[in-house]
């Protein structure tokens, strides 16, 4: 009777209002367009999300952020930019700050084909569970090369971060991580479109010149899974399942699990202003490391574990944008419900974005 109470609760909140598609990519904020002059870029991130978990195998924590990118876009030619700048980001309620460098060459040689080589955007176009939101708070910084094709029926994103270098003798591994975004519409009518979508993330620690005696490790996770749109007039209703996998391939005993999996399927809802998701997540042995710490089956930090996760999921998102100020706005909650446990988690947060452009005539 309880587990049927709050079911039958949080379906009502879901009915409760209209909604929009949730992106994965909330706080990627950095701005990739090119431009034919010289251009000054501001990009500036404010920051708060609360996680309200309580007897979970992730407690919960507060994160309080202050971004800034400044850089210049200096255009070779009409199809390549190199960006040149920096990077600001701080935690509230700590003394010290962090700045780094912001230098990428960008080549846009198509109007559908995009390579970067050197400081890639913080966030990718993938599921929350393979490539987790709080990366932007944790890992605003990266450096490596991603190549990036778009069209109206088909997307593929392809990226490898360099995480961390090393010399003869260190004693620290070298890290690396990559992956894959693909999506291709199937049915693209008046008010229906079917999409394929396919992600896969890589994550390497190891090396063969330090010290360190760490493991050499190499995790692939992998997203494969269908969504649909139906557009209403100012309302459209989306539907997807995903199959998602873990894999240790070097079989190291890093990990409590070798070889895991997981099911998703959400339904949300797209007004003007307003997200409203509601899924379900079943995850078993299911492990991620660059995914929401939250949704795995084991805690890096803890060294704890659990063998299955069985929980309902809602999500709110209110957000405004002013496209003359060049600002907007985002406030939500969302809900955990384990449904074995009758426990529920939560959180909130909010956040700013401005940019701002300074175009310099040649």
């Amino acid at each position: 009777m309880k587990h049927t109470l709050a079911v039958f609760s949080m379906i009502c909140m879901f009915l409760w209002a209209n909604a929009q598609i949730f992106n994965s990519s909330l706080y990627s904020y950095t701005d990739t367009s090119f431009c034919s002059k010289t251009q000054l870029r501001l990009d500036y991130l404010g920051a708060m999300k609360n996680n309200e978990y309580f007897k979970s195998l992730v407690l919960g924590y507060t994160l309080f952020s202050n971004q800034l990118q400044t850089y210049f876009v200096l255009p070779a030619t009409k199809k390549i930019n190199l960006n040149i700048g920096l990077l600001y980001n701080q935690f509230f309620g700590q003394n010290k700050f962090s700045l780094f460098p912001l230098i990428s060459l960008r080549l846009h040689p198509l109007p559908t084909f995009k390579f970067t080589f050197g400081t890639l955007p913080s966030s990718h176009n993938m599921l929350n569970q393979l490539y987790g939101i709080e990366n932007t708070f944790f890992h605003p910084y990266q450096n490596g090369a991603q190549i990036l094709y778009s069209t109206k029926y088909s997307y593929l994103e392809i990226w490898t971060v360099w995480k961390q270098f090393i010399h003869f003798n260190d004693n620290k591994p070298e890290k690396i991580q990559a992956g894959i975004s693909w999506k291709q519409t199937l049915i693209n009518s008046n008010n229906l479109k079917i999409n394929a979508i396919a992600q896969t993330t890589f994550d390497h620690t190891g090396g063969q010149i330090d010290t360190s005696h760490t493991p050499t490790t190499t995790i692939f996770n992998s997203a494969i899974g269908l969504s649909s749109e139906l557009h209403l007039n100012d309302l459209t209703l989306s539907f997807a399942y995903f199959n998602l996998q873990y894999k240790n391939l070097t079989k190291t005993n890093v990990y409590p699990f070798l070889n895991g999996s997981a099911q998703l399927s959400t339904v949300q809802l797209l007004t003007r202003h307003l997200n409203l998701a509601i899924s379900y997540w079943k995850a078993y042995h299911f492990i991620a490391p660059l995914g929401q710490l939250y949704e795995q089956n084991y805690n890096p930090f803890t060294h704890k574990s659990e063998n299955s996760k069985n929980t309902l999921n809602f999500w709110l998102d209110l957000h405004k944008t002013w496209p003359k100020q060049h600002l907007s706005f985002h406030l939500g909650a969302y809900s955990f419900y384990n449904l074995p446990t009758s426990h529920l988690d939560y959180g909130y947060y909010f956040h700013f974005i401005y940019h701002f452009r300074l175009t310099v005539n040649k």
